[in-house]
């Protein structure tokens, strides 16, 4: 899960750089230590929760019943309204791009905009290739005047970031090889949108590919030029820089690896957020433990494990 709230730009006069700061987010430490930062928390309001509960007890409207509905040939919109949520609450989300994409790829824009069909694209379409948020994409203004330019920059620029960050998480030994075809139509619909969150977005591409060739050079020039650009009004320029970060760990270069530490100082002497300086500690740690500073990365725990307590102490207090 990823907190995100508004960004703040700050500027760095030693660098050059300019970082946005998020008030809110999570750990994207390693895996030992997400005990330490990360949390659990529901989005799904009481009454919602009753209504699945209820939906699970019925048994014309439980997951099995509305399974065998679809296979029989049920697709409006009504049964789909119920047919999706059960799809999403049982974690089946190939399903659920299935069901949405069956019902929404072969909608007009004017089908497709309206009350009834946004709420399903808002839900459950996360994929910015999909057809329904390319749609969205490319007549933003009929679907301002439906939600509101907010709520749907929110929505458009959220499946760039995830789809974005998707990539950028790959890692050479996983089972699955990366994705070549999604990464190049990614960048190519990106290059071709004019939408705020899309420059960020592609800069990320590019750091990720160096990573993925072993530049680490070139992926920290790049990520130096891209926050200086002020790419990240709209992207979470905090994931950006942890991203590249955790790339540097695997580079084996030391003096890389130096020079990443030193920015991570930067980085967290700039942000504003709690949580984003303890996810920048974190990162500082990895980086030291790769060059084998265990007495620098004990110090970076210790002061992590303070930022952790000091934003605890204030949400407690409901600052």
């Amino acid at each position: 899960a990823v907190i995100r709230n508004s960004a703040n730009s700050v500027s760095n006069d030693r660098l050059g750089l300019k970082i946005n700061s998020l008030k809110h987010s999570v750990d994207y430490g390693q895996k030992a230590e997400r005990k330490i930062l990360s949390f659990s928390y529901s989005t799904i309001p009481p009454s919602e929760l009753s209504y699945r509960g209820t939906l699970a007890l019925t048994p014309d409207r439980n997951l099995a019943a509305l399974m065998k509905r679809y296979r029989d040939g049920e697709r409006d919109a009504d049964f789909l309204k119920q047919y999706l949520p059960v799809l999403s609450a049982a974690y089946m989300q190939e399903e659920v791009k299935q069901v949405a994409g069956a019902y929404l790829d072969v909608l007009s824009v004017d089908e497709m905009a309206t009350e009834e069909n946004w709420a399903l694209i808002k839900s459950y379409v996360r994929d910015p290739l999909a057809v329904p948020l390319k749609t969205v994409m490319a007549h933003r203004g009929k679907f301002y005047a439906l939600a509101g330019q907010e709520a749907v920059d929110a929505k458009l620029t959220k499946s760039i970031v995830d789809a974005v960050d998707e990539l950028m998480s790959w890692r050479a030994g996983k089972k699955e090889p990366f994705d070549e075809a999604r990464n190049a139509a990614l960048a190519d619909y990106l290059q071709g949108i004019d939408f705020p969150a899309a420059p960020a977005a592609l800069a990320g591409l590019q750091s990720a590919a160096c990573a993925r060739a072993g530049d680490y050079r070139r992926m920290l020039d790049n990520m130096k030029a891209a926050l200086d650009s002020n790419l990240f009004y709209t992207r979470d320029g905090v994931t950006y820089f942890q991203n590249c970060m955790r790339a540097l760990q695997r580079s084996g270069d030391t003096l890389l690896i130096r020079e990443g530490i030193r920015l991570t100082g930067i980085m967290r002497d700039h942000v504003t957020g709690l949580l984003d300086k303890g996810n920048i500690t974190l990162s500082r740690k990895y980086l030291q433990q790769a060059i084998g500073d265990t007495e620098g990365a004990r110090r970076s725990e210790e002061e992590h494990a303070a930022l952790w307590e000091q934003w605890k102490a204030q949400n407690r207090s409901g600052e």
